[in-house]
């Protein structure tokens, strides 16, 4: 009988869909069910009045299902996209009266049942901490939360959350919960390490064999400053074990020693210190390291007595290794085809990250910027100085600190990803004014989410200076999808060998995509100009004045990057070619040997020391990436007979050039 309804479901399904049909209205509170099979698009349509916030839930069984929103021109104005097993949550806001329509498409092979549900509507809030809540409904569920908070000239504005902390005892957030805020911590190190140049024990411009011996010398000085500003040229230590095989991304330790092992095994520096800004965790492992020999003070206690005791900052401390316990912390979750799963924190980060701390703390931390009651205002000018490199160009870094402008205010901001949470600290000095968000989600947009937060307090004080004139003078309604095509491509990144951004357009919406990562929309903003308002980026496209294309690009998130267009198809090597780059390849600098080996008809590594295998796929000629880490690519050294003698791999661009030398052949 479920065979004879589901067949005559199906051909219901197509006799609509020949003729046309309207989308069926879906109404506030229902649930319509239905079944989707591969490759088909269902529309629902849902009316509402202008200023209103929809939203709803998409219950999936046994398939993938991801939910489009569109208004009545067909622009995209919402989207879910999570694995089979997660309810997508989506949400409207509407700017006019009218339908908006709801399209779910099947994204697998598979077909199957599901429940769309409207949960929803009520109208935008004018309140800010009302608009606030709405930002967070999809939070507000069971499911891994954030916690926000929001502060102006002293006082605490707002401060709430959102979720769950953890997910196996239903332990709501709070303000009062601590969150590994990642990198974020980095301006607590270098604020620490900043005293001590206050008490006159610590020369920012002196070598760091100052104050760290038995670290290796190059022949060029890397200072104190050089560690601070992200410019010393010492190789990324999470890269590096990475390369070794090691899981630091699923609970690996690292001990705070081999930081100073694996910098006394490179061998040269990457870039001349001061010449080129590469962001680098290892020197901020350094930096405790010279804070505990300078203040004979173990650095987790240091910390205590000198920054956030004196601050009121008591449900604030670094977290030495993994197997501290910290009393009220948010566990940290990712998510894939099974649903959510628990993941624990980034061994050997101490420095580089793993402060846990609450929002409640950081309103005092904000409060500091300001009154300067520990330290001094010569500290606080210090680190928000954007550091300059040796040629004068502008770094956009201070001491931990990014230094920008966010629509016409300066904007001090640091962001932080540890394996599973989230962070983002943001002040505006210029109105003492700021918002901090943490979530234990891997898949947050910390940067996104402190942005709207900012947007609904802080409107009144923006400036439209911030905008280009070319931005404001331009009119998007004359862009057209014709005008696009110059763009479409992909392209590139030159500092991260297999990292490539694609550009495309799709159901009249435009899209770029990163490698292994979902669609993104991109909307044009200024002339070769757009701008990525879910991950807070923008992209500049560059024209050849030779071949008279759009050749290059410059991508603006947290620095900036360039990417060149690829013309070529990949590189496709015989059998013949890939016979001869097996074989077995050491590395003294990490101290790990790789098998070369061809499965089937392509290459494949496997790590000595743990068994793992990895698949790689051709680039340019002699180069190999890594399937399952974009970024990673190995390139392939041959002698005058050509004959290939080693392999030069990049990790990331924040490791580059480590050398595996070939032993034999297989």
């Amino acid at each position: 009988m479920k065979i004879a309804s589901l067949t005559l479901y199906l051909f219901i399904q197509a006799i609509n869909s020949l003729f046309a049909q309207e989308p069926q209205t879906i109404r506030t509170g229902q649930t319509i069910s239905g079944f989707i099979t591969s490759g088909d698009t269902t529309k629902y349509a849902l009316k509402l009045n202008a200023g209103q916030l929809a939203w709803g839930t998409l219950v999936q069984y046994d398939t993938d299902i991801d939910v489009l929103v569109k208004n009545d021109e067909m622009n995209n104005i919402s989207s879910s996209m999570n694995s089979s097993d997660i309810d997508e949550f989506f949400q409207i806001e509407t700017e006019r009266d009218g339908f908006i329509y709801i399209h779910i498409f099947s994204v697998d092979t598979t077909s199957g049942e599901y429940d769309l549900t409207i949960k929803g509507v009520e109208n935008i809030a004018n309140k800010p901490d009302l608009r606030v809540d709405q930002i967070m409904k999809e939070f507000d569920r069971n499911v891994p939360g954030v916690v926000v908070g929001v502060y102006k000239d002293g006082q605490t504005l707002f401060t709430k959350g959102y979720g769950l902390a953890n997910l196996d005892y239903d332990i709501p957030y709070s303000p009062e919960t601590r969150t590994n805020i990642g990198s974020t911590s980095k301006q607590f190190t270098c604020f620490g390490l900043m005293l001590l140049v206050d008490d006159g024990l610590i020369d920012l411009d002196s070598s760091i064999q100052t104050y760290l011996p038995n670290v290796k010398k190059f022949g060029k000085e890397v200072t104190v400053r050089n560690l601070m500003t992200h410019t010393s040229g010492y190789r990324e230590f999470l890269n590096l074990i990475l390369l070794t095989g090691r899981k630091i991304y699923t609970g690996s330790n690292i001990e705070r020693h081999e930081l100073i092992e694996i910098i006394n095994r490179q061998p040269e520096l990457q870039n001349r210190p001061g010449g080129e800004w590469n962001y680098n965790n290892t020197a901020f492992g350094l930096l405790t390291m010279i804070i505990e020999n300078v203040s004979g003070m173990d650095f987790v206690d240091y910390m205590n007595e000198r920054v956030f005791e004196p601050l009121g900052m008591i449900n604030t401390q670094f977290r030495e290794n993994q197997d501290v316990i910290i009393k009220q912390r948010a566990a940290g979750y990712s998510i894939n085809d099974g649903g959510y799963f628990e993941v624990r924190d980034l061994g050997g980060a101490m420095g580089a990250g793993a402060i846990y701390t609450t929002t409640t703390d950081m309103m005092n931390w904000f409060r500091n910027f300001s009154t300067y009651e520990v330290g001094s205002e010569d500290i606080y000018n210090q680190m928000t100085t954007s550091f300059d490199l040796n040629n004068g160009e502008v770094t956009g870094y201070g001491f931990g600190l990014f230094i920008d402008e966010y629509k016409g205010l300066r904007q001090i901001h640091h962001g932080g990803a540890d394996n599973a949470h989230r962070s983002m600290f943001t002040y505006f000095p210029d109105i003492d004014a700021g918002v901090i968000v943490f979530s234990n989600y891997a898949s947050f947009n910390s940067s996104k989410y402190a942005d709207l937060i900012a947007d609904t307090y802080f409107n009144e004080y923006y400036k439209e200076e911030d905008e280009s004139k070319e931005t404001l003078n331009f009119d998007t309604s004359s862009f057209s999808f014709e005008d696009f095509e110059v763009y479409e491509g992909t392209f590139e990144l030159d500092a991260v060998p297999g990292f490539q951004l694609k550009f495309f357009q799709e159901n009249s919406t435009y899209y770029t995509q990163a490698t292994n990562q979902q669609k993104i929309e991109i909307e044009p903003t200024g002339e070769n100009q757009f701008t990525v308002r879910a991950v807070n980026a923008r992209i500049v496209f560059e024209k050849d004045e030779e071949t008279d294309e759009f050749d290059t690009l410059i991508l603006y998130q947290n620095g900036e990057q360039k990417a060149s267009r690829i013309k070529e198809g990949p590189w496709e090597p015989t059998i013949g070619e890939l016979n001869s780059y097996a074989g077995i390849y050491y590395s003294e600098e990490i101290e790990t040997k790789y098998y070369i080996q061809i499965v089937d008809t392509s290459l494949s590594l496997r790590i000595a020391q743990f068994g793992d295998k990895y698949e790689l796929h051709s680039g340019k000629k002699d180069e190999f990436i890594l399937s399952s880490m974009p970024g990673y690519n190995l390139v392939f050294q041959k002698n005058d007979r050509n004959e290939v003698i080693s392999i030069l791999v990049n990790a990331g661009g924040r490791s580059r050039d480590i050398r595996f030398t070939r032993q034999s052949y297989e």
